[in-house]
């Protein structure tokens, strides 16, 4: 699938997380002008940050699972929601009683609805290659960007009716959206490592989870006192300092999205979090270099805060991808985690007054290294995971052994899947003949010779090597049926017809197993098999 395909399919999407961020946005900072915790003030902050850890808490608790139909029910009706409460807030905005008494429960029920909206968008990129989730979110983040910049340009009657369409747009988007296959289809580059192609047992594990998760809130405090500095106030920016955070937003997304399309191996790991640790090492030299102009360094506080939005939606897309829980969850999770670390570190700087300049700057830089050094860590450490080579232990039945020889001494030596990922993979497609439990292909180049048939208990020990296999890394039942087809010596375009479905969309299938299971080629499946049965 061309990368220009893959745009025209993914632009729905982007578009509507664009406009679901910046309903988001406008609940939860009001706007740009400044950066305040809502528009009803730290109060509609806090109630929204329990609201959404008591539902994450049910999630988990009860093992809530929903259904596409309610989750899209449930989309439709917070867009119609946040459209009405935008009206609504209008409205009273010319009214001082009015405004005092309803900006906490507007803001409150403006930020829900718009943030299950954007949960949503994010629920639907669920299984998404890295790169692609890289550019959806990336993508979406630079046009929210100017989007906010023209609102903010407009009066208050214009601007509010303008976010009312553009919000109620996403409605269109949805309904564009499904007319398209699902993300988890597109792959704009094939054998990248982003986030979540680690091997599953690494990426869920517990070291893996913790060091993401104390980087992230790390970051968030550090951001969250950035945006307060120094007093724990907010900090007014200018138009000219607006236009200067959207250009240089606009300009990393455009990159990281360029990048990640390109298959840029480190853009889509480590390289977004050391994005995110420059820019807020920007913002402390800026305020430390420019200490009477603050703005200056709320441009780079509001780049780095954004970034690291970006970089949440990110983690959410990758473990709700490999997790067993409802997306939702991870979603609501990574909210917790990015909106605690930057309320504590505003409250600390409010409840402290006047903290010492060379204080501030101490407990951030610490921050900075400690959620740098958790990121290197767990990189580190994934990526010694991924190099494990697996062991060839002894067949785990003579007959496999023997159809295994056999089948290599009648392959042809030209690669039969031009498809292939790897050179290795490229040569396995070649080498490997249909075994014990999958149908046999025939190969036009050399004779069709009969096979011996295997026994029964091979076949069946190779039938539940593979669904176990399935179990253990969570595949989905599509991703489960080219396992099983492909481990048997199929090809990826034989496949492809057999399951009646495109040559791209079983690639993207296999990379899937490739990712999730820690293997690299249908031989690593074969000897995992092997050595399971050993």
């Amino acid at each position: 699938m061309s990368n220009s395909r893959n745009l025209r399919e993914l632009f729905p999407c982007v578009l509507g997380l664009a406009f679901g961020r910046l309903c988001f946005t406008l609940g939860s900072f009001g706007s740009y002008q400044s950066m305040p915790e809502g528009m009803g003030g730290a109060q509609a902050a806090v109630a929204f940050f329990i609201l959404v850890a008591v539902v994450a808490l049910l999630f988990f608790v009860r093992k809530v699972q929903l259904t596409d139909a309610q989750a899209l029910f449930g989309a439709r009706l917070g867009i119609v929601g946040a459209a009405v409460i935008i009206a609504v807030a209008a409205v009273v905005q010319g009214n001082d009683v009015l405004r005092a008494t309803l900006s906490f429960p507007l803001s409150l029920l403006l930020s829900v609805f718009a943030a299950g909206v954007v949960f949503y968008w994010l629920r639907l990129a669920k299984g998404t290659h890295s790169s692609v989730a890289v550019v959806y979110v990336f993508s979406a983040l630079g046009l929210s960007e100017i989007m906010l910049l023209g609102l903010h340009m407009l009066p208050l009657p214009l601007g509010a009716a303008v976010t009312i369409v553009l919000t109620l747009g996403q409605l269109v988007c949805l309904k564009c959206s499904r007319r398209y296959a699902p993300l988890s289809t597109l792959s704009f580059a094939h054998g990248t490592v982003g986030f979540y192609d680690f091997a599953p047992r690494f990426t869920m594990s517990s070291v893996f989870l913790a060091s993401c998760a104390a980087a992230a809130g790390l970051l968030s405090v550090v951001v969250g006192a950035l945006r307060g500095y120094p007093h724990g106030l907010p900090i007014a920016l200018s138009p000219e300092a607006l236009a200067l955070q959207t250009l240089v937003l606009v300009g990393l997304s455009l990159l990281i999205a360029v990048l990640a399309s390109r298959g840029n191996r480190d853009i889509i790991s480590w390289g977004l979090w050391a994005l995110v640790e420059m820019a807020a090492v920007a913002a402390l030299m800026l305020y430390a270099l420019f200490p009477h102009t603050i703005m200056v360094g709320g441009v780079g506080t509001a780049v780095a805060n954004a970034l690291l939005g970006g970089i949440v939606c990110y983690v959410v897309i990758s473990f709700e991808s490999i997790g067993k829980r409802d997306p939702y969850y991870y979603a609501l999770a990574g909210w917790l985690t990015w909106t605690l670390g930057r309320a504590a570190a505003r409250w600390a700087l409010l409840l402290i007054g006047h903290p010492s300049t060379l204080a501030v700057f101490t407990v951030l830089s610490a921050c900075l290294m400690v959620s740098a050094l958790a990121i290197f860590m767990g990189y580190q450490k994934g990526a010694l995971q991924q190099t494990v080579v697996f062991p060839a232990p002894a067949p785990f039945s003579a007959a496999i052994g023997a159809r295994a020889t056999q089948a290599a001494a009648a392959a042809p030596s030209t690669p039969a899947d031009a498809a292939s990922l790897t050179s290795t993979a490229a040569a396995n497609e070649a080498a490997q003949a249909p075994l014990p439990g999958a149908a046999s292909e025939t190969v036009a180049t050399a004779p069709a010779t009969p096979a011996p048939a295997a026994p029964t208990d091979a076949a069946t020990a190779w039938k539940e090597g593979l669904v176990a296999l399935g179990e253990t890394y969570m595949l989905s039942d599509r991703e489960q049926q080219v396992l099983e087809l492909y481990a048997g010596g199929y090809t990826q375009k034989r496949v492809a017809q057999q399951l009646g479905t495109s040559l791209d969309t079983v690639h993207t299938h296999v990379m899937h197993i490739y990712a999730k299971t820690g293997l690299h080629s249908r031989q690593d499946i074969i000897d995992y098999l092997r050595g399971r049965e050993a």
